[in-house]
């Protein structure tokens, strides 16, 4: 069974490395990005929230944009 949580490790390679611990870190700080918690003092992202995070960042494909272009061109 997968764990619940991911470790910003783990959400990192989820990504792809598309950001990298420090970053998460610092988005902590500025209050954006995904939900956390902290847990006997370690940082964990419920997979819950991250694919809530990753619905709202989700943008139409590029097909989807031109297509749409076209129609009001």
């Amino acid at each position: 069974m997968a764990s619940a949580f991911l470790t910003p490790y783990d959400l990192c390679k989820r990504w792809g490395k598309a950001v990298t611990p420090k970053t998460l870190a610092n988005w902590r700080s500025l209050g954006i990005g995904p939900a956390y918690a902290k847990f006997q003092g370690r940082v964990v992202y419920a997979v819950q929230d991250i694919e809530q995070y990753e619905a709202q960042k989700k943008r139409p494909g590029e097909s989807r944009r031109a297509e749409a272009f076209r129609m009001t061109a």
